[in-house]
């Protein structure tokens, strides 16, 4: 399914990992040749500022390339046809580029993966099939970026999967007439999704596709984080029901006894958050911690009018930055496992078991060596039937 060799990927996994010894300097940088020499990698990668470019520069034909099919069309409702027909040409070129040239995260690749999914997102949203209806239109536009995710690994297609799955759980629920039971649901799902990732991710012939399963671990925990936000259901049931906002925003909508729960509420929820990662030490919770953190001011703002909003943006800056400073301080020194310096190890680290195949590249056996012996000759002797050379 993979469209990528998954001999090279090993190989790529371990030059990688031979790289990173050798700049913790548990390896000298000969040995880390030598290791390069016998795991050779065909793919070619680009770096991050490589990759920004040609990114870019693929763009161009491409949206050459939209323009062209757009003319086809002669109404936007009927763009579906033609935007699925160029995705299709998309993924054929990225299938050239990839079995072809070996591209693997040059940017060329992404630029064709990127704009397919556009196309292909167009494409469903425009589908004139009436018996499919939100749902059905979820469904389709999730099943081809999960193909995708299958196919070429991209996490921008893990994702967009993910949130297709969430719409068609929305379409589902919708008519639930239960307050907020539908938010409930999708929460609850979101979190066992998560916990289903989480588990598929320390599988080892699941590897190739860790990164893409770390993705849908946070957009699955930040989704449910989201869903559970009180300003989320507020504003759904604003838009549901017409009701029109004060010009004091939302502060005009809710008591003081609300907005003193409303803000405990977000406290607890994203200290729970940061409290359990640093517990776990998973840096996937820590991290989402403090996104929900920011999250949480704004949220916390659209119910009050006692400071200007950029205000609220200074303290949170304020906060943000004092508590950065004061934790690279702390933990300067290690403390409890935890510390500020970088990590090394690439992500299949643990998984290849790299460290003994870069044992057995070091200590691999040379060419044999012609024997030094001493040989005797020329003499032949033989009697009652045996024979025998010196």
């Amino acid at each position: 399914m993979l469209a990528y060799s998954k001999s090279d990927l090993d190989n790529k996994a371990i030059a990688t990992s031979a790289r990173s010894m050798a700049k913790a300097g548990l390896i000298t940088p000969e040995e880390a040749k030598a290791i390069k020499e016998k795991y050779p990698v065909k793919l070619q990668s680009s770096g991050w500022l490589e990759y920004i470019g040609l990114f870019l520069i693929t763009l161009i034909p491409v949206f050459m390339g939209a323009g062209v099919i757009a003319g086809l069309s002669d109404h936007i409702d009927s763009i579906s046809g033609p935007a699925a027909f160029y995705g299709l040409l998309l993924i054929g070129a990225l299938e050239i580029v990839i079995q072809q040239r070996k591209f693997y995260r040059t940017g060329v690749d992404g630029a064709l993966c990127f704009s397919a999914i556009l196309a292909f997102a167009i494409a469903g949203i425009f589908l004139k099939v009436h018996t499919l209806g939100w749902v059905g239109k979820s469904a389709v536009i999730g099943l081809g970026f999960l193909f995708l995710t299958l196919r070429y690994g991209y996490t921008i297609t893990a994702a967009a999967a993910f949130l297709s799955f969430e719409s068609m759980l929305m379409g589902i629920f919708e008519n639930i007439h239960v307050p907020f039971l539908p938010l409930i649901l999708m929460a609850v799902i979101s979190f066992l999704l998560f916990r289903l990732f989480r588990n598929l991710a320390k599988k080892e012939e699941l590897r190739y596709y860790k990164d893409v399963l770390l993705t849908m671990e946070f957009v699955a925990l930040i989704c449910s984080y989201a869903i559970l936000n009180p300003f989320v259901p507020v504003m759904l049931f604003v838009a549901q029901n017409d009701i029109s906002v004060s010009d004091s925003g939302l502060a005009g909508m809710i008591s003081h006894t609300q907005f003193w729960s409303l803000l405990c509420a977000c406290i607890i929820i994203n200290v729970a958050i940061i409290a359990i990662g640093i517990r776990k030490k998973d840096s996937l919770l820590i991290r989402l911690g403090m996104v929900v953190t920011a999250a949480s001011i704004f949220s916390i703002y659209a119910y009050t009018n006692f400071l200007p909003g950029p205000w609220w943006s200074v303290i949170l800056g304020i906060i943000l930055i004092a508590a950065a400073w004061g934790l690279l301080r702390y933990f300067r020194t290690p403390r409890e496992g935890f510390t500020d310096a970088l990590p090394t190890d690439p992500s299949m680290f643990d998984k290849l078991k790299v460290e003994s195949l870069v044992v057995g590249g070091m200590h691999a056996p040379g060419p044999g060596t012609q024997s030094n012996n001493m040989d005797f000759g020329g003499g032949t002797g033989g009697g009652g039937g045996a024979s025998g050379t010196y």
